[in-house]
């Protein structure tokens, strides 16, 4: 479904994001 694939890449957004900070 076109809505768990919406959700899977808000989290690995979320989750770069976080590494990002991370690493800062």
């Amino acid at each position: 479904h076109l809505g768990q694939r919406r959700i899977v890449v808000l989290h690995g957004y979320k989750a770069v994001k976080e590494v990002l900070l991370n690493h800062k």
